[in-house]
This record gives structure tokens, sequence and C-alpha cells, in this order.
């Protein structure tokens, strides 16, 4: 008897050994199969263009294939969803997150089809403030005449934006609303990202667009559009001669904070994890991953996991708060 209790023993010690090894086995494995990093946006724009970065450093450091998937349209919810609702959570689907797939999906539905709760944080990667612009020559010089103008021509305002919940949308609305201006009495066009917006801008099919600093830079610096302001503590350095709101005369403007970083589903192991929040906090530190985003005027400012989860919540209560009162918001 005794000897048949040992071979049991014995099994069980070789099978829990077997067991962890192949755990093992599958955690240093990882990834066998090529990655995919979901984009919400169009090709072109800040979004996209952080995440083809990202997908570059990844690919480089991991030597594997990671290629971007662009899932556009409807408000993110796609993109969001294919990344973590469809997808296994094996860490092959990855989502590029950002403020307007998180916090403001949450804030601007009633029913989010995809919540919070519903994905893993990896990391924060890049933020940049928002500023506002026009078409050079229009009839605004400052953000003052043109805060004045839009207080008596509510009606008369159009402005681009990706949706109901996009970057613009929550920029802009809490613009209008600190100036006594119902939102939803100004004109909203939505379309798929500053590519669209700033055709229509350039052509005069709107007036006003709300866009990160990076993506105004090029045709600031070409002279085709007059940046009046940026919502932020201080200047930013790309655009030091644009005033911030508060310089202006607006600091009850908070601002939207436009930033990227990675998510995965929730249910992903936990070595998956594990590596992608390494993997993520050396690229912010990675030299040449610095320099490209420099070159392409995206701001690094890392954020990990557990900063970033707190963070995101923070502003989902501020959108929320906002969210009613925006121009597309349901009623």
């Amino acid at each position: 008897m005794k000897v048949k209790h040992l071979v049991v023993s014995l099994l069980g010690i070789v099978m829990l050994v077997s067991m962890a090894g192949a755990s093992l086995a599958a955690e240093a494995a990882y990834p066998t199969r090529p990655i995919e990093i979901v984009c919400s946006a169009t090709p072109g724009g800040g979004n996209d263009t952080t995440t083809r970065a990202m997908a570059e450093f990844v690919s480089r450091r991991w030597n594997h294939p990671v290629t971007v998937i662009n899932k556009p349209g409807g408000a993110t919810v796609p993109a969001v969803h294919y990344a973590l609702k469809e997808s296994k959570p094996d860490g092959y689907t990855v989502l590029s997150d950002s403020h307007i797939c998180s916090s403001f999906m949450v804030a601007a539905m009633k029913n989010p089809p995809v919540k919070l709760e519903d994905r893993i944080f990896l990391g924060r990667i890049n933020l940049l403030p928002v500023a506002f612009a026009v078409k050079t020559g229009a009839q605004w010089k400052t953000f003052k005449e043109l805060s004045d103008w839009a207080k008596a021509n509510a009606k008369e305002l159009s402005w681009g934006t990706t949706g109901a919940h996009g970057t613009s949308a929550f920029a802009i609305g809490e613009w209008l609303i600190a100036l006594g201006v119902n939102p939803a009495d100004t004109r909203m066009v939505t379309g798929g990202g500053w590519n669209e917006a700033s055709v229509r801008l350039l052509g005069g099919h709107i007036l006003l667009a709300s866009q990160t600093v990076a993506e105004f830079l090029p045709l600031a610096r070409a002279g085709r559009i007059r940046v009046l302001a940026v919502v932020a503590p201080k200047r930013n350095p790309l655009l030091p001669d644009v005033p911030t709101a508060a310089e202006v005369g607006y600091p009850q403007l908070k601002g939207v904070d436009w930033w990227t970083g990675l998510s995965l589903p929730k249910g992903t192991p936990q070595h998956i994890v594990d590596k992608w929040v390494k993997v993520i906090e050396e690229m912010c530190k990675d030299p040449v991953f610095l320099e490209k985003s420099a070159k392409l005027d995206y701001g690094v400012a890392y954020m990990g996991p557990k900063e970033l989860t707190k963070y995101v919540y923070e502003q989902a209560d501020f959108a929320k708060q906002l969210a009613p009162k925006l121009a597309g918001a349901k009623k």
C-alpha cells in the first residue's frame, strides 16, 4: 500500500512539473504568430501615425511581425469592439487606445458596447494638448474675437469632428458651454479625422477646427491656418507664439488631453500583460523611438498601468459631466 501511495505521489509530482514546464514554455514562446494593433482612425492622422510608430518599435524589439489594422468610423466602436470583445484574449490583438476609445466613449453613450472594465490598460505613450484654429484669411485674428463672434452668431458656426464623442466635440463643446452657447445651436460636421477636417477647413466648408498641436503644425507652418489658442497650462514649444486659452481670458477651460496608449482584452494571461507593460516602458525610454516621436511632433509622456487606469477613470468623470450638453448628445 505504501508503495502504491508513493507511486501515485510521484506521478502527481511529475504531472505538476510537466504542467509547470508547459506553462513556462508557453510564456517563453509568446508571441508565436503575427500581432495586430487595431487603430480606430483613418490612415495618416495622429492616432494612426503614433500607432505605426508603436508597432514598428515592438516589431523591432521582439523581432516579430506586428501590423496595424485600421477600423475607422462608427464612433470608434468597430475598432474597440473588435479588439476587446470579438478577439480572443491571447495577446495577438491589441487596441491602440485613446481618450476617444475609452473615457469619451463611456461618457457619450448611455449603454456603451465596451466598458472601461472590459480592458487592461497597459500604459500611456503620447500626450498632447488641443488647440483651436481657423483658415488663414478668416475674419478672426484672436481667440477672443472668435469667441465674441460665436456668442452672437452661434447658428453660423460650423466645426469638424470625428463624431459626437470625438476630441473636437468635447474641446469645442467645453468652450461653447463656457461662452453660454448651446453646442446644439451650432453645426457639427462629422468625418474620419483631421485629414478630412483639414480639407473642409481649407475649403471653407467648416469655420473652426480643434485638434492637437501636432496635427495643426504642418498647415500652421505653411501659413494655411491660423492657430488662435492652445488649451494647456502653458504655451506649447511647437507653437510658442500661440497663447493659452487662459492668457486670452478663458482660464475656466480644462481642455481635452489627447493621449494614446495600448490595451488588451480583459482575461489576457498575466505573463502576456507583463510582457507588454515591459515593452511599453522600454519604448518610452528608447532613443530611436523618442527621436522618431520628436520628428513627428508627438510628445512622449509615459504612464504605467495603475496610473493610467486612474487617469482614464478621472477623465471619464469629467467627460460624463460634459457629454449631455454636447451638440451630438442623445436626448
